[in-house]
């Protein structure tokens, strides 16, 4: 039992990094009520059992009965302050106010938390209260002295519409004459801010398949018993070569940008929010957004929405929405979800040869819906686990939202939605692709890993702790993949699933994947046990210096490059990389690798992986 609990900690804390380390109290909390689960109920019956298989239905089946009837005697909803989001608060809301206040003292100046802290406050106020339109106020005075004219016009529309007191309306009308004289001023001279050259859209590099637009037509889908599915290329391909531009089936925006970004379209819109008025958590750019999310998806999160983000991790909440997708997208009828499910020969479903320019979104669904669970790899004391955040999940949605009358008139229903929670749980938890951006604060921004992504076909690649190519978030959330390593013809493609030899032991990468993928990585970088950075550090200091110090130089340098010297580095680098007969984990080769990838970023995105390996490369 203390075994468990302590791989499954270190493997958590492997995985989830700093983020596993900001874990609330209400976290640890599920996890210590997990642990008392199996210790005193699930792990005796287990034991006396002593058949069960983890991807039976009937060991699933006698999960779900001891658990809920387990967490139903511990009354969890209430140990865990797990409520209905519905109903704003105006005490908390003044609070982040004041809170933002003080952020915007002469002495700070702190500008963008104060904004951060103004939309919490927008989200938690009432529609109409004073909490509100006064939040909207303050949002003005910050975009003013920041001379987002523009912006401060529209706050103070907002805060005018939202009942501003008369009393202060003095301020407001002053505001709004100098940001009109401002911009008026702007036009006058013609002065306008130079924005970045923008750089034309990514393109794949060779001709898309016919009835896939997102793919390359070299690619395509192959099965085998050692990798499963995966994808194979029928042509040489060079290191800069884009394959793969696909846009996501679902995203969620990060917890720590809730406030920083629309929930629908994940623009960021810091200055500008407004909130939905039935929870606490989500914010949008524009009515627009806020009707599209509602009809999609947010109907069925929004009372639960604030709750999974606090007792469960990212894949939780990605799971939470995808139900919500799969409702919505069956015409909110789950009796009709229920029969297209039974009717599906998941088999038979491949995204490389469905004709996406004909697509349904009943088809497109299908994609998402047959992705790997890995629930016949894993463990009794694994299955259970999810199994009760499954359950916690489904309590959740029964008390807070529009499924609990259904569900309750419906047993059927009922067992259909506990079904997919658990298999959306292990599908979001197995093929979650993080998108990472720089925003106008900076790349190493709270916001810099700003969403959560699930691309059906880009999860069709496997992994390898040497990959041969990478992901490249685009500025309007698709996902482009791009060769960094050349690939044979008949060759398989291989990403990176967070860990690659360079920044990770093959100790801890190996219990790393084992723990979240259920499987052994038998990559050439584990075989052949390639270098780490860290194991560098004793072979030969001095060269480690002198490569990261290299590094560094190079990240420092592309920010102030424009396009064409931009284009002069990856024609140098791609040449290297695609003549020199080196081994994929010579230093200089990652060198010249690493170096490519920041390129590709700053010249078609404004994600940076680069991030990624920067904060590890301390001389």
């Amino acid at each position: 039992m203390e075994q468990f609990d302590t791989n499954f900690l270190e493997s958590l804390e492997a995985y989830y990094g700093p983020e596993y380390a900001s874990w609330g109290k209400e976290k640890h909390l599920m996890l210590a009520l997990m642990r008392k689960l199996w210790a005193t109920v699930l792990e005796p019956s287990v034991q006396k059992a002593n058949t069960m298989n983890p991807n039976a239905n009937e060991t699933v089946q006698f999960l779900f009965s001891k658990i809920r009837e387990w967490l139903h005697n511990c009354s969890i909803r209430e140990r865990l302050n797990l409520r209905n989001d519905g109903n704003k608060d105006n005490e908390k809301a003044a609070q982040l106010r004041s809170a933002g206040n003080k952020m915007v003292h002469p002495k700070e100046k702190r500008y963008i938390e104060a904004m951060k802290l103004y939309n919490e406050c927008i989200a938690f106020s009432a529609k109409g209260s004073e909490e509100r339109s006064l939040a909207y106020g303050n949002r003005s005075f910050i975009c003013l002295k920041m001379e987002r004219f523009e912006d401060c016009l529209q706050n103070i529309r907002l805060a005018r519409e939202s009942n501003y007191p008369k009393h202060l309306n003095e301020k407001l009308n002053q505001r709004e004459k100098e940001a009109k004289q401002a911009l008026s001023k702007a036009r006058n001279q013609n002065v306008t801010k130079v924005n970045p050259e923008v750089v034309e859209t990514l393109q794949l590099s060779y001709p898309a398949h016919e009835n896939a637009p997102q793919l390359a037509n070299c690619l395509a889908l192959g099965r085998s018993d050692q990798y499963g599915r995966h994808v194979v290329t029928n042509r040489k391909l060079k290191v800069g070569d884009v394959v793969m531009i696909e846009k996501p089936f679902v995203t969620v925006t990060m917890d720590t940008c809730q406030y920083v970004r629309c929930d629908f379209c994940q623009a960021e819109r810091l200055f500008t929010l407004i909130p939905c008025e039935g929870c606490t958590v989500a914010m949008y750019c524009s009515e627009e957004c806020i009707s599209k999310a509602y009809g999609k998806y947010h109907r069925y999160e929004c009372g639960v929405l604030r709750d999974m983000w606090t007792v469960l991790d990212r894949s939780g909440v990605i799971a939470l929405r995808m139900i919500a997708i799969a409702i919505a997208t069956f015409d909110n009828d789950l009796e009709k979800l229920k029969d297209h499910l039974d009717a599906l020969d998941e088999s038979k479903v491949d995204g490389f040869t469905m004709d996406w320019k004909k697509a349904t979104p009943q088809d497109v669904f299908n994609t998402a819906h047959v992705l790997c669970t890995n629930q016949e790899r894993r463990n009794i004391k694994e299955l259970a686990l999810r199994t009760f955040f499954t359950v916690v999940m489904h309590n959740d949605l029964l008390e807070c939202t529009e499924l609990g009358p259904v569900c309750e008139a419906n047993p059927t229903a009922s067992k259909l939605l506990l079904d997919l929670i658990l298999r959306y749980l292990q599908i979001a938890e197995c093929n979650h692709k993080l998108l990472i951006c720089n925003s106008d604060n900076g790349p190493k921004s709270d916001n810099a890993r700003f969403a959560i992504g699930c691309y059906p076909l880009i999860n069709m690649l496997n992994h390898s702790c040497a990959p041969n190519v990478s992901r490249l978030t685009l500025p309007d959330g698709r996902c482009a993949i791009f060769v960094i390593h050349p690939v044979a013809k008949g060759g398989q493609l291989f990403e990176s699933y967070n860990v690659d030899h360079w920044l990770t032991d093959r100790e801890e990468r190996q219990s790393t994947l084992s723990f979240m993928y259920c499987f052994r990585c038998t990559c050439e970088a584990c075989i052949l046990n390639y270098p780490s950075m860290e194991s560098l550090q004793g072979i030969n200091s001095e060269l480690r210096v002198e490569y990261f110090i290299e590094l560094y130089k190079c990240a420092a340098t592309i920010c102030t490059l424009d396009k064409r010297e931009l284009l002069d580095m990856m024609v140098e680098m791609r040449s290297f990389l695609n003549n020199t007969p080196q081994s994929y984990a010579e230093p200089e080769v990652i060198l010249k690798r690493m170096k490519f990838e920041c390129v590709v970023v700053a010249l078609y995105s404004q994600n940076t992986k680069s991030v990624e390996y920067w904060k590890y490369c301390e001389p």
